[in-house]
């Protein structure tokens, strides 16, 4: 018997499911903010308050995981919407100035949320005054773990209060829009 690798089939919601989540006006404005872009990332405000906050409680770099659902934009074909619904922080990681290493307990704790139906739709990571961007170890990161054109990484400084954001295995910095609700 040979090991064959594949990725688990991730769901796309409908977008009606959207609205269930952030309600009329958030959907709204994801839809329009999605109009030309490849990605369209709808992240609550509070989730994003419990990353910087968690990101900022460490003086090397830290990181976690970022869990939620796909949603079908329907005729927007190349399109993607992604609502982040819940942050999972690396508990177990070798944090430096420059660098950071997460444990294999990070994928263990995200498990209970993925098993009920969540995906890994990106992850996050600080690089503490040093500014916000993505590194050649994290666009290999990127690449070999958070790969599909609805994936994405989120590289926040939290000294300079500076952010990132890069889309699908070339780790694009464009085409991607963001919606806080």
């Amino acid at each position: 018997m040979r090991w064959e690798e594949t990725a688990e089939p991730v769901p796309v919601c409908p977008l009606a499911a959207l609205g269930e989540a952030v309600g009329l006006a958030g959907t709204l404005e994801a839809v329009a903010a999605s109009s030309g872009a490849a990605l369209t990332v709808v992240m609550p405000d509070g989730l994003r308050a419990d990353v910087d906050r968690f990101l900022r409680g460490h003086a090397v770099e830290a990181g976690g995981l970022l869990l939620g659902r796909r949603f079908e934009l329907g005729e927007r074909a190349g399109s993607a919407l992604v609502l982040v619904e819940r942050f999972v922080p690396g508990r177990v990681f070798e944090g430096t100035g420059v660098s950071l290493a997460l444990g294999t307990e990070l994928w263990d704790d995200a498990r209970p949320w993925i098993d009920g139906g969540l995906a890994v739709v990106g992850w996050v990571h600080s690089h503490p005054d040093l500014g916000a961007f993505f590194s050649g170890t994290d666009r290999r990161t990127q690449r070999a773990f958070f790969g599909q054109p609805w994936q994405f990484g989120l590289c926040v400084d939290p000294v300079r209060g500076e952010q990132a954001w890069f889309r699908g295995a070339d780790s694009l910095p464009d085409g991607l829009q963001v919606v806080r609700v």
